[in-house]
């Protein structure tokens, strides 16, 4: 099975966080393996893959992004794609795939910390070159998520606040359940300003969506005449 591509050791795999010409040595090497590895030596491999079900994952997965997108391709922060896959370790083998496909690529940037990415064809087509546009709106779904994340951890600590304000009370110590209503009132501050800049992102993004969907609409349009 090993020998005809049905199944696949995980450190055969091309990494798809590497470089194009990284990426031919690691095909070139699982290529040479694959005549050389005896069935015992396999079987000791920590991760095997079944071909067929990593397909169908990454299937699925194109198939969930498509949804949500009516671009013929997306891009999508590394946690995102990590998290539709089913964790870290699942991830690195769907885009592995996606890449020695040439549907998927992995992109990267720096902007005060290290921001990680994935570039994804949704059609037939294979995926094109990172582009400014990709890069700038990949920096705005980044923000985006991290918003969302500040937002989530403010409701989480006005709940908790709110919850011990109304237990104190309950107890008589008015003086502590003051101090948590202030913290309510702080996180209530906090949220706005946080929801503010969230939907200023998501106003942007909504802009770059819609003239990428008018200009694909526009070339199909033309391609039918």
């Amino acid at each position: 099975m090993y020998n005809e591509g049905e199944i696949t050791r995980i450190s055969d795999m091309v990494g798809p966080y590497s470089g194009r010409i990284t990426q031919l040595f690691y095909k070139v090497k699982s290529l040479m393996n694959r005549s050389t590895m005896s069935p015992e030596s396999i079987l000791l491999e920590d991760c095997l893959i079944l071909t067929t079900l990593l397909k169908e994952k990454a299937d699925e997965v194109i198939k969930c992004l498509s949804e949500s997108h009516w671009n013929s391709y997306c891009v999508v922060t590394r946690n995102k794609f990590e998290s539709m896959c089913g964790g870290q370790k699942e991830g690195y083998a769907v885009l592995s795939y996606l890449s020695g496909c040439r549907k998927g690529r992995y992109l990267s940037t720096t902007k005060k910390e290290l921001i990680e990415g994935i570039k994804v064809s949704l059609s037939s087509a294979v995926v094109s070159g990172v582009s400014s546009l990709d890069f700038d709106t990949f920096h705005l779904i980044w923000t985006q998520e991290k918003l969302q994340q500040q937002l989530d951890v403010i409701d989480r600590r006005w709940e908790m606040s709110r919850q011990s304000a109304l237990a104190l009370l309950k107890s008589g110590n008015k003086k502590l359940a003051l101090r948590h209503a202030k913290e309510m009132k702080l996180g209530t501050e906090n949220r706005e300003k946080c929801n503010s800049l969230l939907n200023r992102v998501e106003e942007v993004l909504s802009v770059i969506a819609n003239a990428e969907s008018t200009k694909q609409i526009s070339r199909k349009l033309a391609d039918s005449e």
